[in-house]
């Protein structure tokens, strides 16, 4: 017989060693060197995008220019190094728009003719792309072309917006020099995960000066994308600012609260609850997975059945005792439901909880319920009531890996329950030899009076006996394992839709349980379903 104290003391390692795991969380970058906050993000963006997490990666890359350009180094040539990286990202991508990447090749080469691609980032089509920008700029004359210049000294001016909080509108302004002869000037913006841009008309504020604003519904996501065109009087644009193949991008941030502390002071520069942007990534992330699964198991010999009881005789002494697993085999676990709720610590790496609701519906070995023996043994009183199921329960560290809508995972799992299999005894009823199998009740009533009459006596049955298997058919009693759980597994999460900040999918789940305890064992189980991740 295994130690109770032992196992309870491993489990408690277990559920202190995974509540003590670092917090895999994003890394805030507290250098306040833009160039050095620039080349931070640079690096994470095309990690992000050797993992396949293209977006991702054009988000970061957007932020370090947005750092750039606050700082107004947006025209060096650690700028022309994003927009490099950036242009990679967009043409090798999973959207492969070839012709935005080209402009930002443009865009670096205008601020940097010696900028380069590395040299273990250069492909054919990436080099391809990258002489047709250079051809394009050296075309285009040795002097740097802004985007709000044109010939002839016709001008669009405006001040991109670099960032905005998620739900507010953003005013847009715009000047447009008098010999553009502008009639309209038209803003046209698409939120994040919209394929199409929305025109709107801007309001002339006298003279030169437009002014429009793009909604607060639209400034969702990760980020807004905006360009501007000036139209004459047959709605023709004539000048712009941007394009739709290369627009200003708006980094969408999210407020994070800063709480006053227990001791009643504020953290110096914060003040009470003070609102941060925050480049959302998806950290924190909460999610909900139901899945309904199956399971088949390895039980070590010496483990033994719930319900029934069998009658030995080893030549020293008789008795009753529960019915033993004589070898070790595989033996079915019944279906189950599983349900997680857990929280992304990281881009990758989450924490959970998850309950494991077993239905047991093959068990028939029975004296209580059994049709087939409606009169117990005289005063046997209550008989024995077959399993209906079994509950478990973990803590789960995930880390998630892939980018897009496919997302492959692996576990390492720690609690404790049960979980029981199903086993069919049929062979163990020697209903004819007089020794059929039998309840917990008729052993503890009987086993005094076997051990009484000793091996060579009389077998005393006096009191009668409750047997659990049916009269006709198969004989099947459970087992149950536990209550230590440890183990891990694998899955994957596979995308159906997404929203802003989440989206649902389905979820196949592999989960293997060593079960420590008064009856140990092995088991394996499969489960699919449904989730749904939000903030």
């Amino acid at each position: 017989m295994t130690n109770p104290r032992r196992h309870l003391l491993i489990s408690l390692l277990l559920f202190l060693g995974l509540c003590g795991l670092p917090s895999l969380s994003a890394v805030a970058y507290g250098d306040a060197d833009p160039l050095k906050q620039a080349e931070k993000l640079m690096k994470e963006a095309m990690a992000d995008y050797d993992s396949l997490e293209f977006e991702t990666a054009k988000q970061t890359l957007s932020t370090a220019l947005a750092k750039l350009r606050d700082a107004g180094m947006d025209e060096t040539p650690m700028g022309a190094r994003v927009y490099i990286d950036l242009a990679i990202v967009y043409i090798t991508g999973d959207n492969k728009d070839r012709a935005r990447g080209i402009e930002q090749f443009k865009k670096a080469l205008t601020i940097d003719p010696a900028a380069a691609i590395d040299s273990d980032r250069e492909t054919p089509e990436l080099k391809a792309a990258f002489e047709e920008a250079r051809k394009a700029v050296a075309g285009a004359g040795a002097k740097p072309v802004k985007p709000d210049e044109t010939e002839g000294g016709d001008c669009i001016k405006h001040t991109p917006v670099d960032d905005a909080k998620a739900g507010t509108k953003v005013t847009i302004r715009v000047n447009v020099c008098a010999a553009v002869g502008a009639k309209k000037v038209v803003l046209f913006y698409r939120a994040g995960g919209q394929e199409e841009f929305v025109a709107t008309p801007l309001d002339n504020q006298g003279g030169h000066d437009w002014v429009g604003e793009i909604p607060s519904d639209a400034v969702t996501g990760k980020s807004v994308q905006y360009y501007l065109e000036a139209r004459d009087g047959k709605d023709k644009a004539v000048i712009a600012a941007n394009s739709a193949a290369s627009p200003y991008i708006i980094v969408v941030t999210t407020p994070k609260v800063v709480e006053q502390r227990e001791d009643g002071e504020v953290p110096p520069g914060t003040g009470h609850k003070q609102e941060e942007p925050s480049n959302d990534r998806g950290y924190g992330r909460i999610y909900l997975d139901v899945m309904a699964g199956t399971g088949i198991g390895v039980e070590p010999a010496g483990n033994h059945t719930e319900v029934a009881f069998q009658y030995t005789n080893d030549g020293k002494i008789a008795q009753y005792r529960p019915q033993p697993i004589g070898q070790t085999g595989v033996a079915f676990a019944p279906f189950h439901i599983g349900v997680e709720l857990g929280a992304r610590i990281s881009k990758a790496a989450s924490i959970s909880a998850i309950g494991r609701f077993q239905l047991v519906t093959g068990g028939n070995a029975d004296s209580f319920d059994n049709a087939d023996n409606p009169t117990m043994g005289p005063n046997l009183g209550m008989g024995t009531h077959k399993a209906s199921g079994a509950v478990a329960g973990q803590l789960r560290f995930r880390y998630m890996f892939g980018g897009g809508n496919f997302h492959p995972y692996v576990h390492i799992d720690a609690g404790g329950g049960q979980v029981r299999h199903e086993l069919d005894i049929s062979l163990a009823n020697d209903v004819a030899g007089g020794h059929p199998l039998v309840d917990g009740t008729t052993a503890n009533v009987n086993n005094p009076n076997l051990a009484a009459a000793g091996p060579a006596g009389p077998v005393p049955m006096g009191s009668g006996i409750n047997q659990v298997c049916p009269k006709t058919g198969a004989c099947v009693d459970t087992i149950a394992m536990g209550f230590v759980l440890v183990g891990g597994g694998a899955g994957i999460w596979y995308d159906l839709t997404t929203f802003t900040n989440g989206g649902v999918g389905l979820v196949l789940d592999i989960n293997a349980m060593f079960a420590l305890g008064d009856q140990s064992g092995f088991n394996v189980d499969i489960q699919a379903g449904v989730g749904i991740h939000f903030l």
